[in-house]
């Protein structure tokens, strides 16, 4: 009997683990972030870098007076390079990375040689730290799609001389300026692409 009862009992016990199998919920598979909400606030993002850019051009200025403004050859250039959306991504990914790299040397330039220059640090920090968000969501976006360049090496500077700083910054902060509203249209085609 006790032979029985083992079998009853073993046949029971399965019905029973088959049971909680099968009332479990089921969730799905985790899937990338909406896309659409990425692009969507790395456009407002963006338009936010933009109008920081400007207000930080007009206080640089203000602060250095006239600098004979220009853009240093290891500075990104404005253009945006690529041909597919996600070669734009890429580029905007690296220049991002590589403006983030400029703004931190001219902020710590301002620092070092001007620190009574409260009036451009201000406007100096808020677009290095909303670049770097920038980039941050960039970055997600190429890693949901797994399409993440490599990092670019950070630039050699040499400006010793403080006039050499001013321009350097000046070059850095017009090239920044000259290169988001570009940003913001290859978002917007990117968000054209994703509505699809």
């Amino acid at each position: 009997m006790d032979y029985k009862l083992n079998g009853s009992l073993r046949h029971y016990v399965l019905a029973l683990m088959l049971l909680e199998v099968q009332w479990r919920p089921v969730f799905p598979a985790p899937t990338p972030a909406n896309t659409n909400w990425d692009l969507d606030s790395t456009k407002l993002l963006t338009s936010l870098l933009i109008l920081e850019a400007n207000e930080l051009l007009e206080e640089y200025m203000g602060f250095h007076g006239p600098v004979d403004v220009s853009v240093p050859d290891d500075v990104p250039d404005s253009s945006m390079s690529g041909v597919t959306i996600i070669e734009k991504l890429q580029d905007i990914y690296i220049k991002g990375v590589l403006f983030y790299l400029h703004i931190s040397k001219v902020e710590e330039y301002q620092k070092g040689s001007w620190s009574d220059s409260k009036s451009v640090l201000g406007p100096l920090s808020r677009v290095k730290g909303n670049l770097v968000n920038h980039v941050a969501k960039i970055k997600t976006m190429l890693i949901n799609i797994d399409s993440l360049p490599t990092t670019p090496a950070p630039p050699q500077w040499s400006h010793d001389l403080d006039y050499a700083k001013r321009v350097y910054g000046g070059g850095v902060i017009v090239a920044l300026k000259d290169w988001l509203p570009q940003v913001l249209q290859a978002l917007a085609e990117a968000s054209k692409v994703s509505d699809k």
